[in-house]
């Protein structure tokens, strides 16, 4: 008998549609009582703008919520939507800190409710202003050829202004410059980051101002010959140094007025065959030496030359920022250089000695220097020509 009701359908149907219409009966007809909890209803504050007045503002900002029971007939509650549901409150006589918030609520329909509870809290915070002075944040490639008293700023100074909590985070207002590789003086909008002590952005902070308009001025780099100035009584001692020219950078107008640089007097007397000594320059104030260390050796071995033939395809272009055709650079089929050293480097090669044109140096009838790089240590170089033409 069993399983014939199991297998028989007609069964199975008939009790689901008397389970729907005895259900439907109950709905109707009886409708009984039931209670419905809604979680998290958004709960207003009536008297915002009273807060505002008085230069409050609620912090930490959170969402405030409360949870409310409701309790009817089952159609009603089931009709009954969350967002019908109004919670709200005033807080009477604000005052910075924790301030109670009575709460009421609304709820459409014949019901009835409970809150949760009938009180909440919540924290204001005065809204202070404060000035704060712009720094700028150097980054990039030429960020060391920045001149920091170059750097002009429409503003100097900006006002923060936010809960009292968050201003005292506010250690000093930052502009990033990004100076890439620029070789040239220029200008830029940064935008104003108000930053705390572990330089981390301070959200929540309003700016008087967003952003700063800034003209850069770059230092000026120039390659000038080492003029060797010897203590009495070192004249006769020969000597040689690790390089005969040094790349100043400063002002552009204090190093454009600079056509060599001097040694402090050396003493070559207290010098051992084998030994050498660091050099100390005379650098004018405002200046600044680009590189290694320069180091002075006593002359034991004996001087070799050797010469190397490029072809226009071996110089290397730098710094093109004005995107100059290459057939406008006329460089020479052939380059002769002349090399003198010490007959102890053994490993000196043609790909040793890179030879460029800088095409950032200022120049006079459009002639610009052939200047080369090496890692060896050599006593002269000559090269010819000593210059292109640029059209």
């Amino acid at each position: 008998m069993i399983n014939k009701l199991k297998h028989n359908t007609k069964i199975k149907i008939i009790s689901f549609l008397s389970a729907i219409v005895l259900w439907l009966y109950v709905m109707s007809v009886v409708d009984p009582q039931g209670t419905k909890v809604f979680e998290n209803v958004p709960i207003a504050i009536n008297n915002m703008g009273d807060i505002s007045d008085r230069d409050l503002q609620i912090y930490p900002a959170k969402e405030l919520t409360m949870d409310i029971s409701v309790t009817g007939k089952l159609s009603n509650l089931h009709q009954l939507k969350k967002e019908e549901i109004h919670i709200y409150g005033k807080v009477e006589s604000p005052k910075e800190g924790n301030n109670p918030v009575s709460l009421e609520a609304k709820v459409p329909g014949n019901v009835s409710f409970v809150l949760k509870s009938n009180v909440t809290t919540i924290a204001l915070d005065k809204i202070i202003e404060k000035e704060k002075p712009i720094e700028i944040k150097l980054v990039g490639k030429s960020k060391d050829n920045v001149d920091k008293d170059g750097i002009d700023m429409d503003i100097e100074n900006v006002n923060v202004s936010g809960p009292r909590t968050l201003i005292k985070q506010v250690n000093k207002v930052i502009a990033i410059l990004d100076t890439g590789s620029r070789v040239e003086d220029f200008d830029d909008k940064l935008m104003l980051i108000p930053v705390n002590t572990k330089g981390e952005k301070v959200e929540g902070i309003i700016l008087s101002e967003s952003e700063v308009n800034v003209s850069v001025k770059l230092l000026r780099q120039r390659t000038v010959p080492i003029k060797i100035k010897l203590q009495e009584g070192s004249e006769e001692v020969k000597y040689y140094l690790s390089q005969d020219k040094v790349t100043i950078k400063g002002k552009r107008e204090i190093v454009d007025v600079i056509d060599s640089i001097t040694t402090k007097p050396i003493d070559l007397l207290d010098m051992s065959a084998d030994s050498s000594k660091d050099v100390q320059l005379e650098i004018p104030e405002g200046v600044s030496v680009v590189g290694k260390p320069i180091a002075i050796k006593l002359d034991t071995v004996k001087n070799v030359t050797k010469e190397f033939t490029y072809s226009s395809l071996d110089i290397e272009i730098r710094n093109n920022t004005n995107n100059i055709e290459s057939s406008n650079i006329l460089i020479p089929e052939s380059i002769n250089v002349s090399v003198e050293y010490k007959e102890n480097i053994t490993d000196l090669s043609k790909s040793g000695i890179k030879l460029y044109i800088d095409l950032s140096e200022e120049t006079q009838d459009n002639k610009y220097k052939i200047n080369y790089d090496t890692d060896y240590e050599l006593n002269k170089i000559n090269i010819q020509p000593e210059t292109i033409e640029v059209k």
